[in-house]
């Protein structure tokens, strides 16, 4: 009843705006607590699903949003939440047009619903998602997509260390965390961090402290199911890689990617990518072993990739650790 109640508010609203009847179809949500409805937008009466949409409207889901874990540890650690990213969509989407060489899709227009919040209506973008197999072939662009975030360099937050450690505590500190809590305690006690939270939270505040780490800009929630693989406009190219959700841009130190990025690629994709990425001038980060377990514990609070276990987030293999040294 809900969904129909949207649906029909909302194609009065983009007819209205377009002074044209749409056509309305929702996009199945790809996880239960997805931030996001999306609705594939077709101008015109009498147009056919069969067609190409001509936009994509993006509203944001309150209830979710207000549960999801990524939201609250994003809050808390960048100071930001999901409410203050999203306010001013032209600005943030002309930004993303700034850092990447990525395709960004085109904001055609936002809409401001009641509760304040802000929709937003893109241009569709034809493509497939990429995968962990068919992303080999695109380690270039990506490589040069990330190193133009690193190398736009952006002040560091003063107190991020204990902006990390506060929600970290906050995190496991939930009776829902207490096998992960039990994970990390023999985490601790494996590595010489101690046994208890707060020991294993004031080696995490030392290491961050006392670790020199260059900022740029980061997309933390990073997947390869925010990017689209589609023809180009352009002769120059047949593809064109977009990346669509921005949501998320925050400046962030530039080691933070890098843990993420272990997790997305397989080594011999993680080898290519540093070559690729060492050709536009830049490098891998000084600190990324001793800063590495501090952002995994990161990462793996604020959920980016769904990992239940702590045990076997931490198990993961530290690709880059293995190219820095032979290489």
């Amino acid at each position: 009843m809900q969904t129909d109640k949207h649906h029909q508010a909302w194609l009065k609203r983009l007819g209205d705006h377009f002074a044209q009847p749409v056509r309305l179809a929702p996009l199945p949500q790809a996880f239960a607590d997805s931030s996001h409805s999306l609705y594939r937008v077709w101008l015109g009466k009498g147009v056919s699903s069969m067609q190409s949409p001509d936009f994509v409207l993006k509203r944001p889901n309150p209830a979710a949003i207000d549960q999801a874990d990524f939201w609250q540890g994003f809050a808390a650690v960048f100071g930001s939440g999901f409410a203050q990213q999203t306010r001013n969509l032209p600005a943030l989407y002309q930004r993303a047009q700034a850092l990447t060489p990525l395709a960004v899709p085109k904001l055609e227009a936002v809409f401001a619903t009641a509760q304040g919040e802000s929709v937003s209506l893109t241009r569709f973008v034809p493509g497939q998602q990429p995968d962990v197999v068919s992303i080999s072939a695109l380690l270039p662009e990506l490589a040069r997509h990330f190193a133009a975030m690193h190398q736009t360099s952006v002040a560091a937050m003063p107190d991020w260390p204990q902006c990390v450690c506060d929600w970290l505590r906050r995190f496991f500190q939930q009776p829902a965390q207490a096998e992960n809590l039990m994970a990390l305690r023999a985490f601790g006690a494996q590595h010489g961090l101690g046994q208890e939270l707060s020991a294993i939270l004031t080696q995490a505040h030392r290491v961050l402290q006392n670790t020199s780490s260059d900022w740029g800009w980061s997309l933390p929630d990073l997947r390869w199911d925010q990017f689209l693989l589609g023809p180009s406009q352009s002769a120059d190219e047949a593809m064109v890689l977009t990346l669509v959700d921005w949501d998320a841009l925050t400046a962030a130190p530039i080691v933070l990617d890098w843990v993420l990025l272990e997790y997305l690629f397989r080594s011999d994709q993680a080898r290519a990518f540093v070559a690729e990425y060492r050709l536009t001038g830049a490098d891998l980060p000084a600190d990324l072993h001793s800063v590495r377990w501090v952002y995994r514990l990161l990462l793996f609070s604020l959920n980016v990739l769904g990992e239940g276990s702590l045990h076997d987030w931490l198990q993961r293999p530290a690709h880059f650790d293995a190219i820095d040294k032979s290489q």
